[in-house]
């Protein structure tokens, strides 16, 4: 919804003021964002950068082993923890104790 509203706006925005014509917002606002990044700020041309390009996509690569019984009974966030590097306690919990807490 926010998106069809912005976008609506900046179609029929206009300000005498501003010196701005109905629908030439997102043009000065372009130029705007262009003037900054010709004049060397880093926030300006990264933006430009992530408009054009996209932002830089990160991956993160796993390795390991589960050596646990019940596998499927683990949470996602168990999960998660052991995907990155953590242990969920003793392999081989007391009678009654769960190496899962």
């Amino acid at each position: 919804m926010f998106f069809d509203a912005l976008h609506k706006a900046l179609k029929t925005y206009e300000s005498k003021k501003r010196k701005v014509g109905r629908g030439q917002a997102l043009d000065r606002i372009v130029a705007q964002l262009i003037e900054e990044a010709m004049d060397g700020t880093g926030w300006a041309m990264q933006e430009i950068a992530n408009r054009l390009d996209g932002r830089a996509h990160q991956s993160l690569d796993v390795t390991g082993s589960i050596e646990h019984k019940h596998v499927h009974e683990l949470t996602d966030d168990q999960l998660a923890h052991i995907a990155t590097g953590g242990s969920l306690g003793t392999a081989d919990p007391s009678e009654g104790e769960s190496a899962l807490n």
